[in-house]
This record gives structure tokens, sequence and C-alpha cells, in this order.
């Protein structure tokens, strides 16, 4: 009877440790989405003309409050359509960013 106690006993560890296994190997697969979720994101392209993606606006976008000098520090914004497509696309930044930019204000 003692044996059949700890036989049990065993195969649900066993059971425990297939479940952690599991567990753990779908939250690096989870993990692992989501890197190459933001990655894809990042690899974005913005200024179509000049094919400068989001990875290059997001520094710039927290010392800057308009278009035109978001424009001058990335090099967007005067390609073949001269701000035509990429400059929406820079004020929709500018208005996600603008948590981050009051943020910096009041801790200087």
């Amino acid at each position: 009877m003692k044996y059949c106690f700890l036989k049990d006993q065993h195969n649900g560890l066993n059971m425990t440790n297939e479940q952690k296994v599991k567990e753990l190997t779908d939250q690096t697969q989870s993990h692992n989405e989501e890197k190459e979720k933001m990655y894809r994101q990042l690899k974005r392209v913005v200024c179509i003309c000049k094919g400068i993606s989001l990875s290059k606006f997001l520094p710039v976008l927290k010392d800057t409050d308009n278009t035109q000098d978001v424009h001058e520090k990335v090099g967007s914004g005067d390609g073949g359509c001269q701000g035509r497509r990429c400059s929406p696309r820079v004020e929709q930044l500018l208005v996600k960013s603008a948590p981050l930019r009051s943020d910096s204000d009041e801790s200087s």
C-alpha cells in the first residue's frame, strides 16, 4: 500500500515538472513573439521616400515638439514628396509621445 502511494506521488511530481517545463516553454515562446513584434514595429518605415524607420524617429521625439524639428534632426521631410506622406505620421508620433516630453519637463 505504501509503495503505491509513493509511486503515485512520484508520478505527480513528474507531471508537475512536465507542466513547469511546458509553462516555461510557453513563456519563452511568448517572450520571443513579443520581441519579434517589437522588432517589426521598430523597422516600420515612417518616411517612405528616404526609407527612414521608426527606430530613427523615437530618440528624437523626446526632445522636440514640432514636426519641422523632427524632420531636421532625422533627415526626413525633404524627399520626393517633400513631407506630404511622412508629416502626418510624424504628427501622430508627436501626439503619442507627448507624455514622454511632459515627464521629462517635470523632472528637470
